[in-house]
């Protein structure tokens, strides 16, 4: 079976860094929003007290916005810095809001066509750019509330009580998101159950990138019969 590579070791490092510190993030920022059930409070009493819960919160959450932060620079501002123009795998573009509708109609039975992706479909457009915009709403929110004291002598205390429900709901948002779409789509859709392997191994099997991504496949193909 032939494999051709799909990321690089860098980036499935940053990946699993932002896993594992948005993991450590959700639990004891959950411990933290619903502290008066007996499951935060057990969590709490394991982990030792709700002062380690807030170091660890704090620490995860520098390594999730240094990762975050570190890949938009690398991938997305130093390269439109120096081309004035933002291009790339992950940018947006027509193809796909038609594929987004040609997939809809493929999933309603109305049509036996599924939409052609290339190296990355809509959805996995989707999951990436709602986790960079909503790095930002936690970044600012967890800033204001972690120097809440020092803060509240310049602003109303009311900005900060929005900050504290803001980054509580943009976090239920992002683990709906990371629990139904992202597990849906890297684990349970057919085609890749019972895991997809690629940000493991960082490569994919031809098979399987000619599945889903057959526009990239054929331009892989032409390529190496070129050369």
């Amino acid at each position: 079976m032939r494999y051709y590579r799909r990321f690089t070791l860098p980036q499935i490092i940053q990946h699993w860094l932002w896993a594992l510190s948005f993991l450590v993030l959700v639990a004891t920022g959950f411990s933290l929003l619903y502290a008066r059930t007996s499951l935060a409070q057990a969590f709490v009493g394991l982990i030792g007290g709700p002062d380690m819960r807030s170091l660890l919160h704090r620490l995860a959450a520098m390594v999730f916005v240094a990762t975050g932060y570190g890949h938009l620079l690398a991938y997305h501002l130093i390269p439109y810095l120096r081309r004035r123009r933002l291009e790339g795998p992950m940018v947006p573009t027509g193809k796909d809001w038609e594929d987004f509708k040609a997939d809809v109609r493929y999933h309603l039975w109305l049509t036996d066509e599924r939409p052609r992706f290339d190296r990355f479909s809509w959805i996995q457009k989707f999951e990436y750019w709602a986790g960079a915009i909503g790095i930002n709403v936690v970044f600012v929110t967890g800033l204001i509330m972690w120097f809440m004291f020092d803060l509240m002598r310049y602003i109303p205390f009311q900005v900060i009580r929005y900050a504290q429900r803001i980054h509580g709901w943009e976090a239920l948002l992002a683990v709906a998101t990371i629990a139904i779409l992202h597990t849906y789509n890297v684990i349970l859709r057919p085609g890749v159950f019972p895991m997809d392997r690629s940000m493991f191994t960082g490569r994919i099997r031809e098979d399987h990138l000619k599945e889903e991504h057959p526009l990239e496949w054929e331009r892989i193909r032409g390529g190496e019969r070129d050369g």
